[in-house]
C-alpha cells in the first residue's frame, strides 16, 4: 500500500494475555487522527482518509462493552497531524497539516476542544505559530505544546515549549 491509503482495521490489545483480537472496524478509515479514552470509551477525531489533502472533521466514539462505533459532533475544522491531549475534562486538538489556501499548502494554527459531556466543540485562542507533527501533554493545571514543524512535511522544525492554561 502507498502512503495515500488508509485502513479501517481495528485491533484491540489485552496486556494481561498479551494477545490481539479484531474488533468492529472503524466507520471511516483514516490516519493522523487524535485519540483519547474518556469514561471507558475511545474517541477518534480528525485525521485524513488518504493523501495529506483529505482532511476530515469526523468525531467517532468506540464503546468496547458493545463493540460498536457511534458518531459525535464533528470538529469545527478538519484537522490532521495535530497534537491532542486531555485537559480539564476536554479533548484538545491543535495545529495540523496540510490545508491549501490560495494555492499554497500550509500548516494550521487552530486550537479546538471537545467536551464529551455536552458533545460540543469550541474554538480557543490560536497557536502563536502554525505547526504539525508535535506533541501535547497536560501536567497539573497546564497544557504543554512541544515542538513540531511549520511546513507541510518536515521542514521548519520548532524546538519551543508552549504553556496553555484555561481560566
Amino acid at each position: 500500500m502507498g502512503e495515500d491509503v488508509t485502513v479501517a482495521t481495528h485491533d484491540v490489545y489485552d496486556p494481561k494475555t498479551d494477545t490481539w483480537t479484531s474488533a468492529t472496524p472503524m466507520p471511516s478509515s483514516r490516519d493522523h487522527a487524535g485519540i483519547s479514552v474518556v469514561d471507558g470509551k475511545v474517541y477518534l477525531f480528525g485525521g485524513r482518509t488518504g493523501d495529506s489533502d483529505s482532511l476530515v472533521s469526523l468525531n467517532e466514539i468506540y464503546d468496547p462493552t458493545t463493540d460498536k462505533w457511534s458518531s459525535a459532533a464533528p470538529m469545527p475544522t478538519a484537522l490532521s497531524s495535530g497534537a491532542y491531549a486531555q485537559y480539564h475534562g476536554l479533548l484538545f486538538m491543535a495545529g495540523g497539516e496540510c490545508k491549501t489556501k490560495d494555492g499554497v499548502r500550509a500548516t494550521f494554527d487552530d486550537n479546538e476542544a471537545y467536551d464529551p459531556k455536552t458533545n460540543t466543540w469550541r474554538r480557543l485562542a490560536a497557536l502563536p505559530s502554525a505547526r504539525h507533527g508535535f506533541a501535547a501533554a497536560a501536567v497539573g493545571s497546564t497544557l504543554y505544546v512541544l515542538g513540531g514543524s511549520t511546513e507541510c512535511g518536515s521542514g521548519g522544525k520548532l524546538d519551543d515549549n508552549l504553556a496553555f492554561t484555561l481560566p
